[in-house]
């Protein structure tokens, strides 16, 4: 199989450690890990002719989400591109993940003719109904047991991953 490096790299050119990759085929099966010190991550990919899905997730950083073919390229170049906004992102695997700063869980889930959610002591929107239905790039909002708010946008929810972006967590009602 052949390795594939993914660089992650600032508009500046300065390497994203830590950034969480995922990148998905068109079946969805995927592979994921975080970049290293220098924005780098390998995978080793069982075809490289076809497009496929990368996502990138950090703190800090507007959520990534390019399609790609690699071919026959030893090193696929990302650039993320920094949030001035208090915004981040997130990637869930294994079709449910959690929210930095935000106590609880959520489990996202697209059967192809909705999206919905089901949150695990988090509220949706004020409301205590599960699961709480949304559109792709809806804004919801989430309030946590502790009184943690936060707004999110799943960007993308497929059979087991999402990529979400959120707003740094604050106390409720600041």
């Amino acid at each position: 199989m052949p390795e594939v490096t993914f660089l992650v790299e600032s508009p500046e050119g300065t390497g994203v450690h830590d950034a969480m990759l995922l990148v998905a085929y068109p079946n969805q099966t995927y592979r994921t890990g975080p970049t290293d010190r220098n924005g780098k991550r390998s995978f080793r990919l069982y075809r490289t002719d076809q497009e496929m899905i990368v996502l990138g997730a950090t703190k800090g950083y507007l959520p990534l989400r390019e399609t790609v073919v690699p071919g026959s390229a030893e090193t696929i170049h990302l650039t993320m591109q920094p949030s001035e906004s208090g915004r981040s992102a997130v990637l869930f695997t294994s079709a449910t993940g959690y929210i930095p700063g935000i106590e609880g869980r959520l489990s996202p889930i697209n059967d192809g003719s909705r999206t919905y959610v089901y949150a695990d002591n988090i509220a949706v929107d004020g409301g205590p109904a599960n699961p709480a239905t949304f559109e792709i790039g809806q804004t919801l909002h989430l309030i946590d047991v502790c009184g943690m708010e936060t707004e999110i946008r799943f960007l993308l929810v497929a059979a087991r991953f999402s990529l979400i972006e959120y707003t740094d967590p604050r106390p409720w009602g600041s």
